[in-house]
């Protein structure tokens, strides 16, 4: 007798409690005794969805390692081809793998081929996955449908768990059919509720609210929870499904939630990001030598210093010898508050920046336009010339090696010009810019004297790095702080011009 091994799944409780996994396995034996089959073994998956894998349910699993193990089988004997997957790729791979264990899927209830290296039998064992995928889908539709229309319908609250501060509860008609399945308010935890949206609305973030209710003995909440439950609408009564309105039972009136979300978004909002003022110069700072931004970093001793981020990360594999690639933090802010000071306070030389600025605002505006027509002109003329060159092909004029040739050569000059218009475009060096540069100079060679008077004597500056005015005019005028080779420091921004150095 032929040695076989059955497998039967069943995908939900439902199904699970009427017993048709032993329906199946009925029909199943029945087959297997008429055909003169021998079973060895039988396994099964209970509640197992058919889009799972077979080698990740409990019973295909098991499954497979009995095939593994044991010699002489030779079939693996299924209800239909739907019990090994609803999946196409599931049922696909599941067959593949049963197949290379020499038990290949028989189905009792559909004439599929046992050879699936024919036509028909492709065909026939591909036409069935796809009808058990399609027949998922269809349910999966209906399942839907029917559930928006008992959520219109006001009928039913649907959710994959009952939210916490409500129990459900549900009503049944004569013939034992659910009609009415709803929430209702759990007292307890819907004053944690409460209390949790009170704390809110007094400016407490969901961390301290989760410790408070924890020290109250109310409940512990993770800080998670608490934020998932500030930002439910379900708690002012406007529950949603699938996008349409689902009524809920509200624990906190609508100003109240809106309050809430209100007091959480200002804490967002206004709360300050750690250690940003000592930093006068925090992600200003680059290595003349790598490329690489200097971090900064704060020593037990509470000393700060700038340093190379690829020198401190790959140590001295990084390349860094001789050169210098840690600073401390008030020596190098001081430098720069130095240059600054040094250029708001000449006029005449601000003057003079602003009348470099104005010069290669002129020039390189018409520069710029000069060569943006040009390369666009080359561009529309390597149009034209493949164009010339299919037609000179289509006429019999050129070879298809010659087309090939002349087709090649325009996209490579093509590739080149579009690369040379996206740099022009994207050239920092822009007309608009360095004028509004120059107005900006033109300004602070009168107003800005008054602006470092207001900031009282150089050596208060020295004294206080974390003045909030000072760290305000870095920020408006330091583009980028480069650290040399040979130590030294170039400061660059609004006030640096490369062509007045």
């Amino acid at each position: 007798m032929e040695r076989v091994a059955v497998y039967a799944r069943v995908s939900t409780d439902l199904q699970e409690r009427q017993e048709t996994i032993e329906t199946q396995l009925m029909v199943v034996r029945d087959a297997c005794a008429a055909r003169g089959y021998e079973v060895v073994r039988e396994l099964r998956d209970e509640g197992v969805s058919g889009t799972v894998p077979l080698d990740e349910r409990p019973g295909g699993a098991a499954l497979l390692a009995f095939l593994r193990e044991e010699r002489g089988v030779t079939r693996t004997v299924v209800y239909d081809l739907s019990r090994v997957g609803r999946d196409e790729l599931v049922t696909l791979l599941a067959e593949k793998s049963l197949k290379a264990l020499g038990a290949p899927i028989t189905s009792v209830t559909e004439p599929l081929p046992d050879d699936d290296l024919s036509p028909f039998g492709v065909m026939a064992r591909g036409t069935t996955r796809t009808m058990n995928a399609v027949y998922r889908a269809t349910v999966r539709q209906n399942t839907m449908y029917g559930r928006q229309r008992v959520v219109r319908a006001g009928t039913h609250y649907l959710a994959s768990r009952t939210p916490y501060g409500y129990v459900r509860r549900g009503e049944r008609d004569a013939k034992g059919r659910l009609v009415r399945a709803g929430l209702e308010v759990e007292p307890e935890q819907a004053d944690v509720v409460r209390r949790v949206f009170a704390l809110t609305v007094e400016g407490l973030g969901v961390r301290a609210i989760a410790t408070r209710l924890a020290a109250e003995g109310l409940a512990v909440l993770s800080w998670r929870t608490v934020a998932k439950l500030v930002h439910a609408r379900r708690y002012a009564g406007e529950g949603s499904y699938a996008g349409l309105p689902m009524t809920c039972p509200p624990l906190v009136s609508v100003v109240t939630w809106e309050a809430a979300n209100a007091a959480l978004q200002r804490r967002q909002v206004v709360r300050p990001r750690p250690s940003v003022e000592p930093w006068l110069l925090g992600g200003l700072v680059w290595c003349g030598r790598c490329g690489s931004k200097f971090s900064v970093r704060r020593q037990a001793s509470g000393r700060r210093t700038y340093c190379c981020r690829r020198r401190r990360e790959r140590g001295p594999a990084a390349g860094h010898e001789g050169v210098r690639w840690s600073w401390p933090a008030d020596e190098l802010e001081a430098l720069v508050r130095r240059h600054v000071t040094r250029l708001l306070t000449d006029p005449e030389h601000l003057l003079r920046e602003a009348s470099v600025y104005d010069e290669r605002a002129d020039t390189a505006g018409a520069e710029r336009e000069d060569d943006v027509v040009r390369l666009r002109q080359r561009l529309d003329g390597l149009d034209e010339e493949r164009r010339r060159a299919q037609r000179l092909a289509r006429k019999g004029l050129l070879t298809d090696v010659e087309l090939t040739e002349q087709l090649g050569e325009v996209a490579r000059e093509r590739r080149t010009a579009e690369a040379d218009l996206a740099n022009l475009l994207r050239a920092p060096v822009d007309a608009a810019r360095l004028r509004n540069l120059a107005a900006l100079l033109r300004d602070a060679a009168t107003t800005f004297s008054e602006a470092v008077g207001a900031l009282g004597p150089q050596g208060e500056w020295e004294a206080e790095p974390g003045n909030a005015a000072w760290a305000g005019l870095v920020r408006q005028l330091v583009d980028k702080v480069v650290v040399n080779d040979d130590g030294s420091v170039t400061v660059e921004g609004a006030l640096t011009c490369p062509s007045s150095r």
